[in-house]
């Protein structure tokens, strides 16, 4: 199915920007807030993926198979504004929320998933969802369809990833969690979510912009994977 996205409210982002590397039939193609700088991170560093290019411009990238993680719209959305927020330095208040609401798209980490994916086929695409397995489905993938057989991160989330690099920075940047790390952040989220609930209009008005979003994931059959590995 090709994927038709409706017209983007920004252009502040490369469209067909994708992770690739010679030894595999895979690209990576980022959407921002959805894991995208720990994603490719594990690509960089465990696998070897150091290429960058665009599969729009590129017949032999855009012939191979791409890797995409999509994530629940609505949590998405109010991570992009917080994170827009952060940014800007900027604290989340009364006055601010029509900026909010009226416009929905502030920024690219704002903007529609889907817009992203303009033109890709979905038999083409191999389907993550960003949720609290997607680190183990990401890891099977990588040591089962990727036959990269490296010593991943254990359960518990301590700075052992891989043999040979126990205490290296790398490491630790995998586990960073930005909202958690940043107080600013997670008040700003606090005070999104709490305009939200106060305004059940706020939440419609979301939902009806995140439609396109949820109607594409909806569609989609995501990647299982064996947890056990």
């Amino acid at each position: 199915m090709k994927i038709v996205a409706p017209k983007s409210r920004l252009a502040r982002w490369e469209l067909g920007r994708c992770t690739s590397e010679n030894d595999t039939d895979y690209i990576y193609v980022p959407l921002p807030k959805c894991a995208s700088r720990y994603t490719m991170q594990i690509l960089n560093y465990m696998c070897g993926w150091t290429e960058t290019g665009n599969f729009l411009l590129n017949k032999e990238l855009s012939e191979k198979k791409k890797i995409v993680v999509v994530r629940d719209p609505l949590t998405r959305w109010m991570s992009g504004i917080v994170h827009h927020f952060h940014l800007q330095e900027i604290d989340i208040v009364d006055e601010n929320v029509p900026y909010i609401f009226n416009q929905l798209a502030l920024d690219p980490h704002t903007e529609l998933q889907v817009k992203y994916l303009e033109g890709l086929d979905t038999d083409q695409c191999v389907f993550f969802l960003l949720d609290d397995t997607y680190k183990d489905k990401l890891k099977h993938f990588i040591v089962n369809v990727l036959n990269k057989n490296y010593t991943f991160w254990n359960k518990s989330g301590e700075d052992n990833l891989y043999s040979g690099s126990a205490s290296s920075e790398k490491n630790k940047l995998l586990w960073h969690n930005s909202t958690d790390s940043k107080p600013h952040k997670k008040q700003n989220l606090i005070q999104l979510k709490k305009r939200i609930d106060m305004n059940p209009e706020y939440l419609q008005k979301v939902q009806k912009y995140l439609e396109p979003d949820y109607a594409f994931i909806r569609s989609l059959e995501f990647y299982k994977g064996d947890m056990d590995v």
